[in-house]
């Protein structure tokens, strides 16, 4: 038993008995999660989370150009240059899509030559197959990229970013997006750990944190997500329910993680690897205000058979 933030971590307890006179206990399964406790990040905004604008709809636009000898001619010129003008808008917003274009293009040559080009055994032996040892569940948010933070290079780590970094339980139906990478990347990839980061200041857990969760929905998608991190909103509530509406969310960002560990142990292959020592379970947090990450793990073990 730990601590994040002065709130104890539960530990995911599995027990089978037999309930006939001949009492049989099986072996148990226990899973520990080892954590040290660090100060609550101060969240950058306290603002209402999940506000977008209603979207613009602008009409497809299907080009055919002509290609004489591998180029395109005065003809696909002229028809690019009458189409850029009818694009242009008073706003400014062909050219602001022109800028995003070009920042896209400059960032791929910049890679090709900085990276790609100076790196060619690391990029052969990427063609040929990948072996990574990490599997990472990260947050969608724009500033927490786990490559960029934990300096992984292509090949080390194989990636699942969704909004809060959680892990659904089990279930072939609703969560087969998730299942299917977990699945591969145990049983195909064979990576040796999997690492759950959350990180300070994020809006996914400050919905769940916020979400009312009375039966109203003001999101088609994103209540019903995080929804997964119930149990840990619950416990930070139960816990820690006096404290500022910040350090609660700093709380649940990584009580959230542990949820979604104990999520991992739903999935058989993840918990026969667990069994045969060739898998390992880790949390970690990222706190980009601060600077800082911290990681944990979870302890998985069988208890011997004892027999009454």
């Amino acid at each position: 038993m730990s601590t994040v933030n002065g709130c104890s971590l539960a530990s995911q307890i599995f027990t089978t008995t037999s309930a006939h006179s001949r009492v049989a206990i099986r072996p148990v399964s226990t899973a520990r999660l080892n954590s040290s406790a660090s100060t609550p990040p101060i969240l950058i905004r306290n603002e209402p989370v999940f506000a977008a604008p209603a979207p613009i709809i602008h009409p497809l636009l299907v080009l055919s150009l002509p290609i004489e000898n591998g180029e395109l001619g005065p003809v696909a010129a002229a028809k690019i240059d009458e189409i850029t003008a009818t694009l242009s808008t008073a706003d400014g917003s062909a050219a602001i899509s022109s800028e995003s274009v070009e920042r896209l293009k400059t960032g791929f040559i910049t890679f090709k030559r900085e990276k790609y080009e100076k790196n060619p055994a690391l990029y052969g032996e990427l063609a040929k197959g990948q072996s990574p040892t990490y599997m990472v569940f990260a947050c969608s948010d724009s500033r927490v990229c786990p490559s960029h933070v934990l300096d992984l290079q292509p090949g080390e780590a194989f990636v699942v970013r969704n909004v809060a970094n959680l892990v659904p339980p089990f279930d072939k139906t609703k969560y087969s997006g998730i299942g299917a990478a977990v699945e591969y990347a145990v049983l195909h990839l064979k990576v040796k750990e999997i690492v759950v980061i959350g990180h300070s200041a994020c809006g996914g857990i400050k919905g769940v944190m916020s979400f009312p969760y009375d039966g109203s929905s003001s999101t088609d998608f994103i209540e019903d997500w995080v929804k997964i991190a119930l149990p840990a909103k619950n416990k930070v509530l139960s816990e820690c329910g006096d404290t500022p509406f910040g350090d609660q969310c700093a709380t649940c960002e990584k009580e959230a993680v542990n949820v979604s560990l104990g999520n991992l142990l739903s999935y058989p292959f993840v918990r026969e690897g667990l069994v045969k020592k060739t898998l390992a379970l880790k949390g970690g947090h990222y706190d980009f205000i601060k600077g800082t990450f911290e990681l944990w793990g979870l302890e998985f073990s069988l208890s011997p058979s004892l027999s009454v």
